[in-house]
């Protein structure tokens, strides 16, 4: 199955190549490396057409850009793209013509189904970390905490993901395992779900680089959830302690019925939507008899907090 998805290239060499590329004709004016040392090069093929005026090459990739700015870029045998200058989304000239731009490629896909799971009894603490997938976190039913991890990947690094399930003590940890060039599909991305018997009242952490956090209808004594770039949603929460942190997403808090909180939020750039309060910057409130404490903090997302 092929699917339309944003070029993600994560690995030190290929993130490097994909900076060349993003200043293709900069490059393309760069003084060539010489003959023999690898890197750049120029001159006339032996058919006779002209040559790429930079050409780097390397096990499982290249990249060619020639001086018109057309540039190619090959991984894995794939095509990743071939574009003129003139489809660029985006090309600013300031001292020399840099090149930057979002670009589309299709890649095959595979699905991802894993399950597993952890007895629940004695249980004191659950903790989930990825970096690649979104997780949700609910109540369930029965004597185990029940892990699922679904989605679509990459086909060609789909073998080597992996849900790691461990139970040490009264502590359970997920744990998903993936290869660091994986792209995943943002609109089929993965999900990491997670059922916690609702008797079970644990201190959770949730953490994820990229994906967004979902924490619901679950009481906790303490719980934590933190990432990157993803949105932070709690609700129907019942507990003693909560923190929220997020780089770059929004923050939404919602109590359970008829529980209190005092809570203290903060926000860079984002906005402050609590009962009575609209603000940006940093704000402090309490809601009912205010028993569990939050602290909720994003650089650039929104923060709301309903009861």
């Amino acid at each position: 199955m092929m699917n339309f998805k944003r070029i993600a290239l994560v690995t030190g060499t290929l993130g490097a190549l994909c900076i060349a590329a993003a200043f293709g004709v900069a490059a393309a004016n760069a003084r060539p490396a010489a003959a023999g040392t690898g890197g750049a090069t120029e001159g006339r093929s032996t058919s006779g057409k002209r040559a790429a005026d930079v050409a780097i090459n390397l096990p499982g990739f290249s990249l060619e850009i020639d001086g018109r700015g057309r540039v190619r870029m090959e991984h894995d045998g794939i095509e990743l793209l071939d574009v003129n200058a003139g489809d660029w989304e985006n090309i600013q000239a300031e001292g020399g013509r840099n090149i930057s731009a979002s670009l589309g490629v299709a890649r095959p896909t595979s699905p991802v189904d894993i399950e597993r799971e952890l007895p629940a009894a004695g249980l004191g603490a659950l903790h989930a970390t990825t970096a690649i997938a979104d997780i949700r976190l609910v109540a369930g039913k029965g004597s185990a905490v029940k892990a699922r991890l679904h989605g679509r990947v990459d086909a060609a690094y789909a073998d080597g993901l992996a849900l790691e399930a461990e139970r040490t003590g009264d502590e359970a940890s997920f744990t998903v395992k993936a290869p660091r060039q994986l792209y995943v599909q943002g609109d089929e991305g993965l999900v990491l779900d997670i059922e916690l018997p609702g008797s079970a009242r644990a201190d959770i952490r949730l953490s994820s680089a990229t994906g967004n956090l979902e924490l619901a209808d679950l009481a906790f004594r303490s719980a934590e959830l933190a990432s990157e770039t993803g949105n932070l949603v709690v609700k129907g929460a019942r507990g003693t302690t909560l923190a929220m942190r997020s780089s770059t997403g929004n923050l939404s808090l919602d109590l359970a019925s008829g529980a209190g909180c005092s809570w203290s939020a903060e926000t860079e750039t984002g906005t402050i939507d609590a009962p009575a309060v609209r603000v940006g910057g940093r704000a402090s409130g309490r809601i009912g008899d205010g028993a569990m404490r939050a602290k909720l903090e994003s650089a650039t997302g929104n923060i709301t907090i309903r009861s």
